[in-house]
């Protein structure tokens, strides 16, 4: 498994642990739990620490709470970092540190080498205040500039998902990415009881902080675990909790990130077939939520996203046992185009499934509605045109 899908081993078990929970757009999202070095920058992780708890009161400077609670992530570079820190100005262009406005950098001992890493964002050398930021990758090019302290534990599957998210002027997020809550953590606490589950299980809400048995293979369990999930999102899709399902699949999905699991060099054919189907079978489950919440713009891409994990080539070809989830999928993706009125698009989906079941009476009947839309369509214009030139 490459190194960026493993878990963070702690520093020290003697280094303070913080954590942070984040909403986005005034939803609850995740959490982050930190270990601060402060074996190797005690002043920097002190400081940290404090604006975790809020227990320094007011800044100096800003007269403000120095406090995270509430602070937002302002500035997010895909395959880069996130920032964040600005309790006072909220833009990154104010902040204070418990020591005053400012203060030195304590040292470079420790280096941006991997996601996951806690560091002082500043202005020049020496000008450190409440703002830090959190790397999405290796980003060697700050060594010695910018003072590492910290690492995230648990939720470096959540921190994709921040990093994934649209960005609009200055790097700012669209969707607000606030710190809603935040604190200190006994040093000894127990780190798998305060990973945040997906409810009904007792399975993280992120594979990246499963904890994997010495001799198990992760790749089966992390399967298993998709299987259980998308198997609570069948229930309550039969129920017709269709928020819940979809949020059952898209968890899921977390388990069966295909693009995780087919740079695994050790992986079996069967293994690779198998979280092929699961990431179909949740991609086109999803695709079904979404046409019954009638979002057909956003059911489209998860359509496309089981397909190609169906297909062996660029041909779309398809293993016979998978041909009926594929014919499915297509079947819901050219649904999803009847619905926003793309007739030509909708077309190619229905006569794709029906080359591969001609007597399918869903398939045909799209067919039959795609041909009396095209022929309405038609005659408005034609009747349009009469106009223009009568």
């Amino acid at each position: 498994m490459p190194t960026e899908y493993l878990k963070t081993e702690r520093r020290s078990e003697s280094n303070p642990l913080v954590f942070f929970d984040i909403g986005i757009d005034g939803r609850p999202g995740g959490r982050l739990i930190i270990e601060l070095f402060k074996d190797v920058t005690p002043k920097t992780a002190e400081n940290f620490r404090q604006l975790c708890t809020g227990e320094a009161g007011e800044g100096k400077s800003t007269g403000l709470p120095l406090h995270f609670k509430k602070c937002p992530f302002h500035r997010i570079i895909k395959g880069f970092m996130a920032q964040g820190g600005d309790f006072s100005n909220k833009d990154g262009t104010g902040g204070e540190s418990i020591y005053g406005e400012k203060f030195e950098d304590e040292n470079f001992e420790l280096l941006h080498d991997r996601k996951g890493m806690l560091s002082m964002a500043n202005a020049g050398a020496d000008t450190n205040g409440s703002q830090f930021f959190i790397t999405f990758v290796a980003t060697k090019h700050l060594n010695g500039k910018h003072v590492v302290f910290g690492q995230v534990l648990v939720g470096l599957g959540f921190l994709r998902d921040m990093e994934l998210c649209e960005t609009g002027e200055n790097d700012k997020p669209v969707k607000d990415i606030i710190i809603t809550d935040c604190g200190e953590l006994e040093p000894t606490s127990d780190l798998s009881q305060l990973t945040p589950k997906i409810e009904g299980t007792d399975l993280p809400a992120y594979p990246q902080d499963f904890d994997i048995p010495e001799g198990s293979s992760e790749m089966k369990l992390k399967l298993d675990a998709c299987e259980k999930i998308k198997d609570l999102g069948n229930g309550f899709f039969k129920e017709g909790n269709l928020e819940s399902a979809l949020s059952r699949y898209e968890q899921a999905l977390r388990y069966a990130d295909i693009d995780i699991y087919t740079m695994e060099e050790t992986r079996e054919p069967e293994d690779d077939k198998r979280v092929r189907l699961l990431s179909a079978s949740c991609h086109s489950n999803s695709a079904a939520c979404l046409l019954k919440l009638e979002r057909p713009s956003d059911a489209i891409p998860h359509c496309s996203s089981a397909i190609r994990s169906l297909s062996i080539d660029f041909e779309e070809t398809v293993h016979e046992e998978n041909k009926p989830l594929y014919v499915k999928t297509l079947f819901r993706r050219g649904q999803a185009y009847l619905a926003m009125k793309k007739l030509d698009e909708a077309m190619e989906d229905f006569q794709k499934a029906r080359k591969t079941s001609p007597d399918d009476k869903s398939i045909l009947g799209g067919i039959a509605k795609v041909k009396k839309l095209d022929q309405a369509r038609r005659e408005k214009e034609k009747k349009a045109y009469a106009k223009m030139f009568a």
